[in-house]
């Protein structure tokens, strides 16, 4: 975006997509055993973690049953839909807080409230993520 360094956004985008984990196979360079269609979303989410289409609209709008987008997820990531786009908004809300407050962050990545956002949060990492941001905070100092 306009007014970010493409440097260190390229960066964090690199953490981001680091922190999906083994469960969730590479982006780049990793052999696709899947049609396609649930890296093209993932792809997506990546760019844009707040986008809120549900796994239907995402299945419209490349012309692909609901059926065979959940197959593809399932034979790309081991995993659902919905935990790709979970995994991907709290990995992405990790780098943000490094910058940004935590209202702000849960918003940024597609939960309707902060409270929201602190539960998810807090049951994948252990801790809040104002607890997450000061650690980081105290581990730059």
């Amino acid at each position: 975006r306009p007014g970010h360094d493409e440097g260190a956004a390229l960066a964090a985008r690199a953490r981001i997509m680091a922190g999906l984990g083994a469960g969730a196979a590479d982006f780049v360079g990793h052999h696709a055993t899947g049609t396609g269609f649930a890296l093209t979303v993932a792809r997506a989410l990546s760019h844009d973690p707040g986008d809120e289409a549900g796994l239907a609209e995402w299945a419209e709008r490349l012309h692909v049953s609901v059926k065979t987008l959940q197959r593809d997820f399932e034979r790309e990531f081991g995993m659902p839909y919905s935990k790709v786009r979970t995994k991907l908004r709290l990995s992405t809300s990790r780098v943000l807080l490094e910058t940004r407050p935590v209202a702000e962050v849960a918003h940024r990545v597609g939960y309707s409230s902060p409270s929201a956002f602190i539960s998810a949060f807090t049951k994948e990492y252990g801790c809040t993520p104002g607890r997450y941001a000061d650690r980081r905070s105290a581990a730059e100092a």
